[in-house]
């Protein structure tokens, strides 16, 4: 943890990987807590093949730890592939603190190794495979107002938001 903040990181993420489900609520609960002291926050990653499976599965967790520095991270690929929709996400939006947007084609694997076979080497960029179908638009709205000309106003919209999603390096 502190080499961690030594290096400046703000958010961690963690997956659940326990069938205690006492336990693992418990020790996610001290996880939390320690990043706290290190001034940093945890996001909760659900994957198909571990105990936390589902976003539903992150969203109970998280909620259960009830820590102040406790968020969820929203994998398109985790997301979609165990099941949720993105009508899912609304009720649960206040702990969504991370998105990572990628796509896949082809049936969802079954099988653990499978699954993890196309996460780390099936994705896609997101708009190329299937599930930017089922995924909510992400659009900016914000209402021209005053002199400045459309055009302008588009280029300057366009350019705070790509400031927020491209990482900073």
């Amino acid at each position: 943890m502190a080499a961690a903040a030594n290096i400046g990181a703000s958010r961690l993420t963690a997956c659940g990987d326990d069938a205690e489900r006492g336990r693992l609520t418990e020790n996610l609960a001290s996880f939390y807590r320690l990043a706290q002291r290190y001034g940093m926050a945890v996001d909760e990653e659900d994957m198909g093949w571990r105990t936390v499976r589902t976003f539903a599965d992150s969203v109970a967790l998280v909620e259960d730890c009830a820590a102040e520095n406790a968020g969820l991270l929203v994998d398109a690929l985790h997301f979609f592939r165990n099941g949720a929709k993105a009508s899912d996400i609304a009720p649960s939006m206040a702990h969504v603190k991370h998105i990572q947007l990628c796509d896949v084609t082809g049936a969802a694997p079954s099988l653990p190794a499978e699954m993890i076979a196309e996460a780390r080497g099936g994705r896609l960029a997101p708009s190329d495979g299937e599930l930017s179908r089922r995924a909510a638009t992400v659009s900016v709205e914000v209402p021209l107002v005053g002199n400045q000309p459309a055009q302008q106003h588009l280029n300057d919209l366009f350019q705070k938001t790509a400031r927020i999603l491209t990482p900073s390096l």
